[in-house]
């Protein structure tokens, strides 16, 4: 056969050779084409008969047999032959140009902009298998054609436009039993096959009826090659659970027999789906994962991820997340959520939870030296005794178990319950990768050890950004020296994490070796002396407060820090006490002006509950023997009058002293917001008892058949206090807390 160079100089590609291809020059197009082809030599390509030729050579001659088809077929064609092969490209003009309606023969195409046969693309979507079978006996090839211009065949349409499931499900199957595995594999422009638009939508019916008819077609690629994706990754990205754990096991033995199973491509394409499970949520497939290959959570994916950088970005999957306070589910819901959090064992399966009480006795009772205790009592009593106490424990075991399981019932506890079940699996992941991280192969999986460090630390600085405790934890139980290599703690100061900051406090004597570390000419003293990222410092409500936050930072990590620590200067000259006068200047002057609003605002109330209460006490009802009704109300009311009269002048006073004060940087600290609590509470403490002696008042006034009233009256007295609870608590809270606690950062006692 002759050079391909040679055979096109011979015979040179002219386009007046073949008219150009439209409806009506098809015959005479066809023939034309196909005995220039053969003229060529070339049409063994277009009818398969020429297959030992190598693939670099199909390649060259694939290429200039494209052109000519581009160049003989008109605009609207060109889409629905991109990116096919020469035999396809034949296939689906002939298809095309010779399709036969069933009902009107002489109907050969009635085209839109995005489908060159309406009626069979209308049949398909109004999942008519009668017609769409019909369509297929007349048109042999139809079946395997493109029939969009998104490169979609029949069985994608079906699966994306049929919007009755039960005919998408029927004419899908009845699709799929027709089809060859070849057919089955078909990508559209997206580069997605049936199984991946199957899997997306959480058709597991159809999943498991392309699967059975060809494993292979798990593996299959989805382009861009940037992007690309199996099917179980696109389940993944949907969360299809039903799906996902379906092609699990047939995706991972299917990659087991791939002969490029140990090239880099594949590994990842493994790494990939690996990420991909975790952005999702699927740790305990990501955990098993990791268990059969442990080279890949170093091993970059097709976005350049690394599966420990993947995790240090998520932390919403770790416990450490749910104690940060949800947005909009306010305080008392916060603490309840907490508290529901706190009761649940995310360990224990619902549904064999009956099961596993013995074996749960052990692990649930024992593990603070029960199992000692019970041995020495069961060694010294009855067996009768030992009997009693062993059924008490079981029982004890039992009722929790049960309320538990009662618990995980309640609309809100089950999303707890479910959430606790992710951290704990997510935290299960992270301990299992950094457990092989240390002791991975280096040479082996070309991983130098520098650059599995800066992997690391890479990660290190992500998870302490995103406040990922769990994270710096593993580090520090199977990697310590990083945590005294790296400014591992200057990065906690500048993110003003400080459950990150507080372990500090577990590394015993050598917190103060990492004291001296200098990161950026900065000592931690430094670094704790610029303020907090604006993100950091909204976390906490009033510039005061802030302030305060701020403060106590400060004197936090100034209690780690040597004796001579303020006076050394950092790169730039200055001090740390400089430094932080310098960088809060600006937040001081908005916290004293925070301060002096809110205090003034709660003056004027305090006011005006004093001036009313004071006036009332001189006009106690049933005070005249004529008026004197229900004894016991007249006494209410003066006691009442009296403490609210009294509260409101006392947070008068407590507010007048806010307003006076000098506002010095460590009045922020303690005095300022211990008088603003005090001035809050009894404020709160005024307006409660200046609602009781409203309703004492109310209830003297009333006649004792109307006294059914009191119930709607209580109910209105009631909303002021309410209102102002639900406002202003949150601030007290607030302020009780940073003011009252001792361990904000979370100080560990040995």
């Amino acid at each position: 056969m002759a050079s391909e160079e040679e055979l096109w100089e011979t015979n040179p590609i002219s386009q007046d050779d073949v008219p150009l291809l439209t409806k009506e020059s098809y015959m005479t197009w066809k023939d034309m084409m196909e005995k220039f082809l053969k003229n060529q030599g070339l049409w063994g390509y277009v009818d398969g008969t020429i297959h030992e030729l190598d693939q670099d050579s199909s390649k060259v001659k694939d290429s200039p047999l494209r052109k000519i088809f581009k160049m003989k077929c008109e605009a609207t064609v060109l889409s629905y032959i991109e990116g096919l092969d020469i035999r396809h490209i034949w296939g689906q003009l002939v298809t095309m140009y010779e399709f036969s309606h069933p009902t009107n023969p002489g109907e050969k195409m009635k085209r839109t902009h995005y489908t060159w046969c309406w009626p069979f693309y209308k049949a398909i979507v109004d999942g008519d298998w009668k017609t769409v079978s019909e369509f297929l006996s007349k048109n042999k090839g139809a079946l395997s054609a493109i029939i969009t211009t998104d490169g979609e065949v029949p069985l994608h349409v079906a699966l994306k436009q049929v919007q009755n499931k039960q005919r998408r499900d029927n004419l899908s199957k009845e699709l799929i039993k027709n089809m060859s595995a070849e057919d089955l594999s078909k990508q559209n422009k997206h580069g997605r096959t049936a199984l991946h638009i199957a899997a997306s939508d959480g058709n597991l019916k159809i999943v498991k009826a392309i699967v059975e008819k060809d494993k292979k077609l798990v593996t299959i690629q989805s382009e861009p090659s940037s992007m690309q994706t199996i099917p179980i990754m696109v389940a993944a990205s949907a969360h299809k659970k039903n799906v996902v754990d379906y092609l699990y096991p047939i995706t991972k033995s299917q990659e087991a027999k791939r002969k490029e199973v140990y090239t880099g491509e594949r590994e990842r394409v493994r790494a990939s789906l690996l990420n991909c499970l975790i952005w999702n949520n699927f740790y305990g497939l990501a955990f098993d994962l990791i268990h059969e290959n442990s080279s890949l959570v170093l091993i970059k994916d097709m976005n350049e991820g690394v599966t420990i950088s993947t995790l240090s970005k998520m932390p919403s999957a770790f416990p450490s997340s749910f104690s940060n306070k949800r947005s909009g589910s306010g305080m008392l819901g916060y603490h309840f959520q907490k508290f529901i959090y706190s009761l649940l064992d995310a360990q224990v399966d619902a549904k064999n939870a009956c099961w596993q009480i013995k074996g749960d006795v052990e692990n649930s009772f024992h593990s603070n030296g029960d199992s000692t205790q019970e041995n020495i009592m069961c060694g010294l009593c009855t067996s009768t005794s030992c009997f009693i106490f062993r059924f008490w424990k079981d029982l004890r075991l039992c009722f929790r178990t049960l309320c538990q399981n009662a618990l995980k019932l309640v609309p809100g506890c089950k999303n707890i319950y479910y959430e606790k079940l992710k951290h704990n699996e997510a935290r299960q992941l992270l301990h299992e990768i950094w457990t092989i991280i240390p002791f991975l192969d280096h040479d082996r999986y070309q991983h130098h050890p520098k650059e599995v460090e800066k992997v690391v630390v890479d990660a290190m600085y992500l998870a302490i950004e995103n406040g990922i405790v769990e994270f710096i934890e593993e580090i520090k139980d199977n990697w310590p020296q990083l945590l005294s290599d790296y400014p591992v703690f200057h990065r906690a100061i500048s993110n003003r994490q400080e459950k990150i900051f507080g372990l500090i406090h577990d590394l015993g004597p050598s917190k103060y070796d990492v004291a001296w570390i200098w990161d950026g000419g900065n000592l931690l003293s430094h670094q704790v002396a610029i303020k907090a990222p604006t993100q950091r410092l909204n976390q906490v409500p009033g510039a005061a407060l802030q302030m305060q936050r701020e403060l106590l930072w400060y004197k936090e990590v100034e209690s780690i820090m040597f004796s001579n620590h303020d006076a050394l200067p950092n790169d730039k000259g200055k001090t740390p006490r400089q430094l932080f006068t310098e960088e809060h200047k600006e937040l001081v002057k908005e916290g004293a002006t925070w301060m002096k609003d809110t205090a003034t605002q709660c003056m004027v109330v305090a006011t005006l509950i004093s001036t009313i209460m004071f006036a009332a006490v001189f006009t106690v009802p049933g005070s005249k023997g004529s008026d004197y009704k229900h004894g016991k109300f007249p006494t209410m009311f003066v006691i009442s009058n009296i403490l609210a009269l009294c509260s409101s002048v006392a947070s008068i006073l407590l507010f007048l002293a806010i307003i006076t004060s000098r506002y010095a940087e460590e009045d922020f600290l303690s005095s300022l917001p211990r008088m603003l609590m005090m001035g809050l509470f009894f404020l709160f403490i005024s307006i409660v008892a200046m609602m009781i002696a409203f309703v004492a008042a109310i209830f003297v006034k009333l006649p004792s058949q109307l006294l059914w009233v009191s119930c709607p009256i209580i109910f209105m007295a009631s909303i002021p206090i309410i209102l102002y609870a639900l406002v202003e608590l949150p601030l007290f809270f607030q302020l009780m807390f940073t003011t009252s606690s001792s361990d904000v950062f979370g100080k560990r006692k040995k």
